[in-house]
């Protein structure tokens, strides 16, 4: 057994470190592996905590683990500094740390430790304190949260960290604005952010506004000016002070060389500034997300001619009524653009975002990836007669009653998927999904043999039967190595069956994705895993991009 241990732990030796950040990365968002591995050994547990809490909350989506991480981090701090300020613990649920937990985190997030403090303290701290007797709950946690945030913000930004991400979400409470700026080391904790996330989502008003504010000026200056990857978002967008706006948009400025900006409409007041803002990065800007609730086709225009190199667009946006943009339009470029996510509400009162969406399809020569829905199946169809669309990944919404039911838009949406010769990944998402495929046996046929011969990955959310699926399965030409169902109509056992005998056809079909567990029988699941996985996903996975996003809110981020 030690010969065994001795043998594992030469992967960690010095001798093999050019190996080392190629597991490491490979494993950083394998949850389960990583747990496995800290239990290996006490060097594998040194070498995999770290991982583990470069973010500890990003994998976090329930109250409990949320206050065992802030309970392990109260272990890390000066427990004398708890006693002298009266603070007294009920009980401790675990031994003084380990490890030195907070210097792992890599990536800061304001509101989520602010959340986890918030139901810590009015969990584990006893009520005999007589400053909080008489005071009603909420008064009583938000007085503990202000004596708590100095030395959880000493902890975090005086004793050694050092921040590659930084997320501040401002929610409604004032406690929870913790000013980083007063901590004397902060500047060297925030040298190397390059990403940086800023959201507010305050419901009561403007009273908070000045605060944030302030503290985020002071904040500039100890930012590094080659922050690479920018999120600014209003979730509250009657929130939108000028002298706030000009500053956010000066702090674009400052920066050398943005690759990525996902921002709301804060600049809307500040246009021209921003456009200049945006100009300066031109080059180095790549990925580019904005979401408006209304916006001018011709801003927009503006905007996009600025980028030339967008790899990545997502717009999110209500167009009015304007100007002629087509100059704009026209003289945008979208030669390096491969990934598209064009969410816009189809208003024939502006024309503009059509000529833009066609301009687009017609310039964007090594497109890979479109999301969009099925108002604009027929614009996609009339650039296909015009050019080659050489998409290897589609995400269509379904608004139209549903495509799938409805027998002309199934017609539409057939001739549109019959030119994707090149299609890997199709996902048809319907925004109701009460709909059935009932008695269009033959249409679906048809559907399912015009179907990419390419296609390796399946999604949908509408209910599909098994007889359906052997419809799917033998009619169409192509080879899956995976189906996601998100709305999967089961009839007794016969269900998994028909994977079984695909599988048995297809020995690529390797994973089936169902959004719940059934009860099948037992001799079904060993025939079928020995064939192909069973994976459980949330109904919400269909909606994840097909790229790379480059800053990801965790679950906790944005919530009260």
């Amino acid at each position: 057994m030690s010969g065994s241990k001795a043998n594992l732990n030469t992967i960690l030796d010095q001798s093999y470190r050019e190996c080392h950040d190629i597991i490491l990365n490979s494993l950083k968002n394998d949850l389960q592996t990583l747990y496995s591995c800290i239990r290996v050994s006490r060097s594998f547990c040194r070498t995999f905590i770290p991982i583990l809490w470069m973010n500890p909350f990003k994998f976090v989506k329930d109250e409990d683990r949320l206050v065992q991480i802030f309970n392990t981090l109260i272990h890390c701090l000066d427990q004398t500094w708890l006693v002298r300020q009266s603070i007294e613990i009920e009980q401790l649920l675990t031994p003084k740390a380990y490890f030195k937990y907070h210097t792992f985190i890599k990536e800061f997030e304001l509101n989520t430790l602010q959340k986890a403090m918030r139901i810590w303290i009015s969990i584990h701290l006893s009520n005999r304190n007589d400053l909080f007797r008489m005071s009603s709950e909420r008064s009583r946690v938000s007085k503990l949260v202000f004596m708590i945030n100095k030395c959880i913000g000493d902890l975090f930004f005086n004793k050694g960290g050092q921040y590659d991400s930084l997320n501040l979400f401002y929610n409604d409470f004032l406690s929870a604005i913790l000013d980083i700026s007063k901590f004397k080391n902060h500047k060297e904790s925030l040298a190397n952010v390059k990403k940086l996330s800023l959201g507010l989502f305050n419901s009561n008003g403007m009273e908070l506004i000045t605060p944030i504010a302030e503290n985020f000026l002071k904040l500039q200056t100890a930012f590094s000016p080659n922050i690479q990857h920018l999120q600014i978002l209003s979730i509250n967008n009657s929130i939108r002070p000028n002298e706030f706006s000009r500053n956010l948009v000066d702090f674009i400025h400052t920066q050398r060389h943005l690759k990525s900006l996902l921002i709301h409409d804060f600049w809307k007041d500040e246009f021209e500034p921003f456009l200049k803002a945006l100009r300066k990065h031109a080059k180095s800007l790549t990925f580019f997300k904005l979401e408006c609730p209304i916006l001018f086709t011709t801003h927009l225009s503006s905007m996009l001619r600025s980028l030339p190199n967008l790899i990545t667009l997502e717009l999110k946006f209500t167009p009015i009524p304007d100007g002629d943009a087509s100059r704009e339009i026209s003289a945008a470029s979208f030669s390096n653009l491969e990934h598209l996510n064009y969410d816009c509400c189809l208003s024939y009162h502006s024309t503009n975002h059509i000529t833009l969406f066609k301009k687009i399809l017609l310039s964007a020569n090594h497109l890979k990836s479109l999301r969009v829905d099925d108002t604009y199946c027929l614009f996609i169809k009339e650039i296909q007669g015009q050019c080659f669309l050489n998409l290897t990944h589609f995400h269509l919404i379904l608004h139209r009653s549903c495509a799938i039911m409805d027998s002309m838009s199934l017609v539409d949406l057939m001739e549109l998927l019959r030119n994707l010769h090149q299609l890997i990944h199709l996902k048809l998402n319907t925004v109701l999904n009460r709909y059935r495929l009932l008695n269009r046996i033959e249409s679906f046929k048809r559907f399912s043999q015009v179907l990419a011969r390419s296609l390796k990955i399946l999604e949908v959310n509408f209910p599909v039967s098994d007889e359906y699926l052997e419809v799917l399965f033998n009619e169409s030409k192509f080879n899956l190595h995976c189906i996601k169902l998100y709305c999967y109509e089961r009839t007794q056992d016969i269900s998994l069956r028909v994977f079984i005998d695909y599988a048995k056809r297809n020995e690529r079909f390797k994973e089936l994705g169902i959004t719940k567990e059934f009860k099948f029988s037992k001799e079904l699941i060993e025939e079928a895993r020995n064939r192909f996985n069973i994976l459980i996903h949330t109904n919400s996975e269909i909606n994840s991009p097909f790229y790379d996003v480059p800053i990801k809110n965790s679950y906790w981020c944005n919530r009260r």
